[in-house]
């Protein structure tokens, strides 16, 4: 999954550009609560956020693009969706008009950033 974060007019957020969608994310999806992220051998492709308040309140994900089958002509190339990359891919394109492109294993925000109750999500 990418997400590409263009520089926008001054006044007019961000524009996020992506094709596929899930209908929603819901804490009652289908959870598997024993994968551990710092223990497992894969990055968790294909399982759902965990279900927490905020997971379940957020409404629908950003759509996926799917995964990336040819090369990409970026100004950056940020590794992962989290509170970290989001943030870069948005300060670098508001402030500096750069082309940042987010490369994320799962969904947008999966990991980390929605598991420690820090309420983010994208949606």
């Amino acid at each position: 999954m990418s997400l590409v974060m263009e520089q926008p007019a001054a006044d007019v957020p961000p524009k996020v550009k992506s094709t596929q969608a899930k209908e929603s994310t819901q804490a009652r999806d289908k959870y598997d609560p024993k994968y551990d992220p710092l223990k497992d051998k894969s990055p968790g492709h294909g399982k759902e956020y965990a279900p927490t308040y905020w997971v379940d309140t957020a409404g629908a994900p950003p759509e996926d693009d799917g995964p990336i089958t040819s090369d990409m002509d970026v100004d950056v190339a940020i590794i992962g969706s989290g509170y970290t990359g989001l943030s870069t891919a948005i300060h670098l394109a508001e402030m500096y008009g750069i082309k940042a492109t987010v490369i994320e294993a799962n969904r947008m925000s999966w990991g980390c950033s929605t598991r420690n109750g820090g309420q983010a999500q994208c949606a």
